[in-house]
């Protein structure tokens, strides 16, 4: 992984495509694998939202022809 640009605001990375499949991994295991207490206390993120992400992840990949 490798940082582009970092205005403050906005973050852009390179980052590989095993990058992007451990991310979505990790994620999934977070949202679906696990009975995680206070989930959105402890993650400071709704599951909701995590599992936004992981579709967000999963069209980059689709759009790009990269299986999981």
């Amino acid at each position: 992984m490798k940082v582009i640009d970092n205005n403050g605001a906005k973050l852009t990375c390179e980052i590989s495509y095993e990058e992007i499949l451990i991310f979505m991994a990790g994620m999934r295991e977070i949202c679906y694998g696990v009975d995680i207490h206070a989930f959105e206390t402890r993650m400071g993120y709704s599951k909701e939202r995590v599992g936004v992400l992981v579709q967000q992840l999963k069209s980059i990949l689709d759009e790009q022809g990269i299986d999981e």
